[in-house]
């Protein structure tokens, strides 16, 4: 029997019953033809059927379709596999096969031969353990339930199928898919979305018109995945290779797109696939949209209760035309974010809304009404005539203020008298910035800073004084305002008001504060019909602004996009200093990070402003602001690198006194870039801190090898561009001697101070019978690092030998990373890990004796400092005790044939020998006191600046 044979029966009964009852009730002779789809996929034979031309769909398959490439199943289709795969009729006939299903049982799936254009997307990428490579695995496939579903796993997600789209059972889902695809547009799974491939693909749909291919998926299948087209809104390919460790080396090494790389491990792994939400592009009309319906849902459940309040702390002004729903969500916005006690004042300018209801609706809400749009600046001054309130609070209709927003602006007035006027960060309802702060320009134009950066960019985190505050949240004393006389009217009806305000305070005396912890979301544009109506009245009053303010305007910058830096930062406090790192220092990553991180803290203290800038990613996840303590007087820039340095530097000219330069490897950006702009460091001292020589470093690495290293030239390499300092700091006296021996070989002299760690002696919290652990601590942030490397030697060397001598002891390994480097490193001991420890004094507590067998190292080590200003005995190896000058105390060599005996017999006898732990320990703390002092400390830093 051509195609399929029917699979022999004893019964002759049960034949003549399929042959007779067969078309009438649909019936399938055998898992491999499908007489209901058949029958259902071409009318002509279920007609041909009903007249009884032939007795069942599988008769004529038999006689007639399977030579007219007529399909038995979903799984099959003759005409796109002889054309797919290039077999003519002479090959099949050649071969020894009537029709081309026939070749496809018996050979085409043994070769994995896909059948349609789906299962030879599964079959090629291999992704299924299921995929059926024989006649036998195939009627096993189709007879287990939920066979077919396993069989296109992973590409086709039967299970998520049936939940979307209501088809109950899996193997039905994949064939529903598979022939319903082109005309209804089914999507095959939750990682693909065919509306969405098709919505960003235009180009996709005349393929598909043209009969390229029967879908979407078809397309990204063959030729979307190479191209690196997006299957769904939320999978980034570029994202997804750059966020997720060693995947892109895996994809590689495996051959495999990304799509189909998260497909494969997506069950067994925690992949990134694309940004978050919060930090993609959102069109500002869809911002604007989703502001003004929640507005009126709220409004409608209406959740504003106003209280009668006997002595306000702040009055809130609101004016309003209409917009009933964004002023009862301004309002309760307040209601539900505000401790203090405050009212509300409205000025109605001839509402025809719910807005004029509001007394009968919150009679506790003070209303003015006038019948006509007077604007802004006229109905603010007349509510203001009623504030009872310490403060008046000026907030837009078309605002949602954030929780504290209000009580932050209330304390900051009430506490520092020195502040006139105070605003804050300025959102739009697309999420990104309005302003932080504005800036006026010489000529009385104005622009708000930061306008579209994200509300959470470094530039914008801290306080400053500014020019003014936006009056959509501006707030003021009471007495202030009374005696400013409130608003210019000749500003009348709205626009450069709150501007003239602002400058007005500040020829008072007082200052114009912009507070990053004070934030609200502005519908821009809110309360004016049109963006241009707001700009006419705009251009109007800017030349009236001119005219008042020309002593102020001539103390301001020339209206430039190169002078934003510079004017955002006129009237912050100076001496400032631009700090330069690695990355912004935080004192748990080690790798002398803990060293700068107080150096950088003590200069904030030091100067009237300082930047931090890193020129490298943050070695966290987390936004590089929140790792460093708020300060009104410190900026952190995440968005300085290495790449964009250049241009940064540009754009500060003029703006910084000092430059701290951390690091020799970070010599070369700021050499660069003198070379090119000479004139920029005009009236700028640069101190370059070298933290700790690489060179130094890299000859003892060398020697544990046995290779000797030209000192000098690394010393040349690694220094070259240091003498544009005006100062070099170094941790110890042997790196000072490597600076000098550089600098005299190119004949030039300069300043070299050595700058160590400020740490002071803390009280021991257990002695010598309550700590009995054995601690070795650092950064293992780098695998061949000096700790890597010391640990290992430790492990290896010495513990075997500690085995008697020191039985049931613990041993605890604690720092940056250490657990990632101690799942790898084969440890041949048992050690109790703690990464990223953040109070190490919960470390030392229970140590008894902290070991630092460092072979190779270069600058100064903290972590013996450390320990010891918690009173620990450190044995160290005799390159720190060299490093610091600690040779008369404990040590032992760490290198030659007998180091790890002479090591652990030192050890052995600190850890057991009471009178000695406590002798080493009590010298130790004392250089600490000497060698440590921040006092010290400080005053060497202020002799440096």
């Amino acid at each position: 029997m051509a195609g399929v044979a029917v699979p022999s029966v004893e019964s002759r009964d049960l034949l003549e019953h399929y042959n007779e009852f067969a078309g009438l009730h649909r019936l399938s002779p055998n898992p491999f033809f499908d007489e209901k789809r058949y029958i259902a996929r071409y009318p002509a034979v279920a007609h041909a059927v009903d007249r009884g031309v032939f007795r069942s769909g599988f008769e004529h398959f038999r006689l007639v379709g399977v030579r007219q490439g007529y399909s038995p199943t979903w799984f099959f289709s003759s005409e796109w596999y002889v054309a797919k795969h290039d077999i003519s009729e002479k090959d099949l006939s050649f071969l020894g096969f009537e029709d081309a299903y026939s070749h496809y049982l018996a050979v085409g799936l043994e070769k994995n031969l896909g059948a349609v254009w789906l299962t030879e997307a599964v079959a090629k990428a291999q992704l299924s353990p299921d995929i059926p490579r024989s006649f036998q695995q195939l009627h096993e496939c189709l007879t287990r339930p939920g066979g077919q579903a396993q069989w296109l796993a992973p590409i086709f997600d039967a299970a998520w199928w049936s939940s979307k789209y209501g088809v109950f059972d899996h193997d039905e889902c994949v064939q529903t898919y598979v022939e319903g695809v082109a005309d209804k547009g089914y999507s095959p799974s939750a990682t693909f979305d065919e509306k969405f491939y098709r919505q960003r693909y235009p180009d996709v749909n005349s393929n598909i018109e043209q009969k390229s291919f029967e879908c979407g998926f078809h397309h990204f299948l063959l030729f979307g995945m190479a191209e690196e087209r997006e299957p769904i809104s939320v999978f980034d390919t570029q994202y997804y290779l750059a966020a997720n460790v060693g995947v892109a080396n895996e994809c590689r090494r495996e051959g495999l797109p990304p799509y189909l790389h998260f497909l494969k491990y997506r069950r067994s792994r925690a992949l990134r696939i694309g940004r978050p939400f919060a930090e993609r592009d959102c069109a500002e009309d869809a911002g604007k949209g989703i502001f003004e319906r929640k507005a009126a849902l709220l409004a409608e459940l209406g959740g504003v209760d106003v209280r009668e309040i006997p002595a306000p702390v702040v009055s809130i002004i609101i004016v309003t035309q209409n917009m009933y729903a964004e002023t009862m969500q301004c309002i309760q916005s307040i209601q539900t974010g505000t401790k203090c006690g405050f009212e509300v004042i409205i000025y109605d300018n001839g509402s025809t809304d719910g807005v004029a209801q509001i007394p009968q609706r919150h009679p506790h809400i003070r209303y003015i009404r006038s019948e006509r749009n007077l604007g802004f600046t006229i109905p603010a001054n007349r509510a203001a005539e009623l504030a009872r309130g310490d403060v008046v609070l000026l907030v837009n209709n078309d605002v949602e203020v954030a929780p504290g927003a209000v009580d932050r602006a209330v304390q900051r007035l009430l506490e520092d008298t020195s502040i006139g006027a105070i605003g804050g960060r300025i959102v739009r309802t697309h999420g990104m910035l309005q302003e932080a702060g504005s800036i006026v320009w010489a000529d009385g134009a104005c622009l708000g800073y930061g306008r579209d950066l994200s509300p959470h960019h470094g530039s914008v985190l801290f306080e400053r004084d500014v020019d003014y505050c936006s009056g959509c949240f501006l707030a003021l004393r009471r007495q202030d305002w009374l005696a400013l006389g409130g608003f210019d009217e000749a500003y009348a009806p709205a626009y450069y008001e709150e501007t003239d305000l602002c400058l007005r305070v500040w020829e008072m005396g007082r200052r114009v504060v912009y507070d990053p912890k004070i934030v609200v979301w502005h519908f821009e544009y809110g309360s004016s019909k049109l963006p241009e109506d707001a700009l006419t009245l705009m251009r109007r009053n800017q030349k009236y602004f001119r005219d008042k303010h020309r002593d102020y305007l001539r103390q301001c910058c020339a209206p430039s996009v190169a002078n934003i830096e510079v004017a955002r930062m006129r009237k912050a406090a100076t001496p400032r200093l631009l700090f330069i790192e690695d990355t912004i220092p935080a004192a748990g990553t080690g790798q002398g990070f803990v060293r700068s991180a107080y150096v950088a803290e003590e200069l904030r203290k030091l100067m009237g402003f300082t930047t931090m800038v890193g020129l490298n990613p943050p070695p966290e996840k987390k936004p590089l602001w929140a790792r460093m303590p708020a300060a009104a007087n410190l900026e952190i820039r995440d968005d300085v690198t290495q790449e964009n340095f250049a241009d940064y530097l540009r754009g500060v000219e003029g703006v910084y006194q000092y430059i701290w330069l951390s690091r020799t490897h970070n010599i070369r950006f700021l050499r660069d870039f003198l070379q090119a702009n000479p004139e920029w460091r005009r009236g700028v001292k640069i101190i370059a801190d070298t933290e700790a020589i690489g060179a130094l470093r890299m000859r003892n690495q060398a020697a544990l090898l046995g290779v000797e290293v030209d000192l000098p030239a690394l010393l040349a390499e690694e220094l070259k561009g240091i003498e544009l300092a005006d100062h070099i700091c170094v941790v110890n006296e042997t790196d000072e001697a490597a600076v000098l021996q550089y600098l005299a070989s190119i004949g030039v002299e300069r300043p070299v101070s050595i700058l160590g760690h400020a740490l002071s002696p803390r009280a021991r919290v257990a002695g010598f019978d309550e700590a009995g652990q054995i601690v070795l601590t650092g950064s293992f942030a780098s695998p061949t690092g000096p700790n890597a490397d010391a640990l290992l030697w430790f492990d290896r060397a010495v513990r075997p030998l500690l085995g008697q001598a020191l039985p049931g002891v613990e041993y605890v390994v604690a720092g940056h990373k250490a657990a990632e480097f101690c799942a790898k490193a084969e440890l041949t001991g048992r050690y109790t890990v703690m990464s990223d420890v953040k109070d190490m004094a919960s470390v030392y507590a229970k140590a008894r004796v902290v070991v630092a067998p460092t072979r190779f190292a270069g600058g100064i080590p903290f972590k013996v400092h450390e320990a010891a200003s918690h009173g620990v005995p450190v044995m160290m190896s005799a390159l720190l005790a060299a490093q610091l000058g600690w040779e008369d105390l404990v040590w032992s060599e760490v290198t030659g044939d007998d180091a790890p005996r002479q090591f652990a017999e030192t050890l052995s006898r600190l850890y057991t020998d009471k009178k000695y732990w406590a002798q080493t320990a009590k010298h130790q703390t004392a250089r600490i006191a000497a060698e440590c002092d921040p006092a010290v400390f400080a005053k060497q830093l202020r002799l440096i600046l």
